[in-house]
């Protein structure tokens, strides 16, 4: 088909690119590096993936995607990491070689080789698995609406007088006019601006006076410091928020990849020595963009393990792509192990899934040791919560979650306490389960708690008044007594029948006492 064989004429010319941009890393020239960089953001993915994302897959897709959604998901995954890797080259660009920074010249030549390695096996990959199949699924009538499809998107992708330039190149080394005239014409990275709703090239607009060199944070690329914490009142130029740095040790807030529709969610990255633990990923959605910037500030470290605290949607449907993308071990509670296979696991992957005993354990992370702490009924009958003893973070999932609050930092915990107040009273199970996780944190050497929703607890004092607060909660079934009744027909009064109420001392003195009600049935499902 003339629309495959298109595409793979396209595959050619950027493997020669990807020549010239790894050949031009070391020595590093700017002018061929910053050429390459702009022919990949703006051919490559305005251009190219946009035949295959708009067009190619989605027809694939339709007629069999039975067979080709596999294949179609993870060439998508690895467009999101190509144009991951490329925004940070761009944001790191003008300090490495306008303010020569010595740190932002090696990350950026890290982030290009990392770029071009994936790039190059991206490029095979879809040769096979993609363009392959699509000659012989995809029927030979259908080759000039695809053609016509490509031509369309072409035409939105460059303005008039870009389009008059490429044009007036004409064909040349075997190309199409919009190939080669982009070679020739001589675009540089800093020089390009693209709205991808409204995709075109034009000049980049600078601020009145000022310089390439502000257009990056210094903070960014500053040399690695001592153990530090990231202020609360200094907002991060970039969307990850450090939230400990110390040797190779980092624990990092990620940008919460949701959309407003979704809770609010965060996710937490802890690397030591190269090696990654990855908390509560959620679901397929703020996979992708997960993905890619996980696999960034890993650089060239791995994944090794993923924590899933409990069993909820937004902790853990992406737990397949993850295994599969992966080399990393999923840690789960022990309880949840044999259920979560029913978001999809793969039999192939299943013994990957780690079970976490009631009690806990430790995880070896590079040069440190990481904690898995028991939090059973806060809110899930199996729940672990995750302690840093190097960073000092306790990692605590929904316990400490609020929602609507707009601060990403507590200073103030009485004002911070409308927002979570209700959420606790209804999702965690009980006081004495609080309590009971209050004696065990106490213990812990902390600087921060960090929930998986809303605003991290900062500074000894604002954790104290948490944990008291905490001790004191009346919540889940302390309140509901009066629910736990028949409901009314609606032909009844809403009285008409009796409210059965016990009191909170007689609960206590039970479980204080001892008194047992029954066997314990816990392995009865496993």
């Amino acid at each position: 088909m003339e629309a495959i064989r298109q595409l793979r004429q396209e595959h050619a010319l950027m493997a020669r690119m990807l020549d010239l941009l790894g050949e031009s890393l070391d020595p590093f020239e700017p002018a061929s590096v910053s050429r390459a960089v702009s022919f990949f953001v703006n051919y490559d993915d305005l251009y190219h993936h946009a035949k295959e994302e708009t067009v190619l897959f989605p027809e694939l897709l339709s007629r069999a995607g039975d067979i080709m959604a596999g294949s179609i998901q993870v060439m998508r995954k690895e467009h999101t990491l190509a144009r991951a890797y490329l925004t940070k080259a761009q944001e790191i660009y003008p300090a490495a070689v306008t303010m020569h920074e010595p740190r932002a010249m090696q990350l950026l030549v890290r982030c290009l080789k990392s770029f071009v390695a994936l790039e190059r096996e991206h490029l095979r990959k879809e040769d096979i698995a993609i363009y392959g199949p699509s000659e012989n699924l995809l029927p030979p009538s259908m080759d000039e609406n695809l053609l016509i499809r490509f031509a369309e998107l072409t035409s939105n992708t460059i303005d008039a007088q870009s389009k008059a330039l490429y044009e007036e190149f004409g064909l040349h080394f075997g190309l199409d006019a919009y190939s080669s005239a982009f070679l020739a014409s001589g675009r540089d990275i800093s020089g390009t601006v693209i709205d991808r709703r409204n995709p075109r090239i034009s000049p980049a607009p600078r601020p009145s006076g000022a310089s390439s060199a502000e257009m990056i944070s210094p903070r960014d690329l500053a040399p690695p410091h001592p153990p530090s914490r990231a202020s609360a009142t200094v907002a991060s130029a970039r969307k990850n928020r450090t939230l400990f740095q110390g040797g190779a040790h980092r624990a990092l807030l990620l940008h919460d990849f949701g959309h407003p529709s979704a809770v609010q969610a965060n996710q937490y990255l802890i690397i030591d020595e190269g090696e990654g633990l990855l908390l509560d990923p959620g679901g397929p959605k703020v996979y992708p963009a997960l993905f890619a910037e996980t696999t960034f500030e890993l650089q060239d470290g791995a994944l090794r393990y993923i924590s899933f605290s409990h069993q909820d949607p937004d902790v853990c449907t992406s737990m397949n792509a993850w295994l599969m993308d992966t080399r990393a071990d999923a840690y789960v509670p022990g309880v949840w192990t044999r259920f979560l296979s029913h978001f999809g696991v793969d039999e192939l992957l299943e013994h990957r899934l780690k079970p976490v005993p009631d009690e806990g354990m430790w995880l070896a992370l590079g040069e440190s040791e990481i904690a898995l702490l028991p939090a059973h009924f806060l809110h899930s009958c199996g729940n672990i919560q995750v302690y840093d003893p190097t960073a000092k973070i306790l990692f605590t999932g929904d316990l400490g979650a609020s929602m609507g609050a707009e601060t990403s930092t507590v200073t103030d915990f009485a004002r911070h306490l409308p927002f979570m107040e209700p959420f606790h009273r209804r999702f965690m199970a009980s006081n004495e389960a609080l309590r009971r996780w209050v004696d065990m944190v106490r213990t812990l050497d902390l600087e921060l708690i960090a929930p998986q929703h809303g605003p991290i607890f900062e500074g000894k004092a604002v954790i104290e008044a948490f944990l008291n607060w905490c001790e004191s909660l009346e919540c889940g079934v302390d309140l509901m007594a009066e629910m736990y009744v028949v409901p009314p027909r609606p032909d009844e009064p809403q009285h008409a029948h009796p409210v059965r109420r016990r009191s909170t001392a007689t609960r206590v003195t039970r479980v204080e006492t001892g008194e047992k009600r029954g066997p314990r049935s816990s392995e009865s499902l496993h």
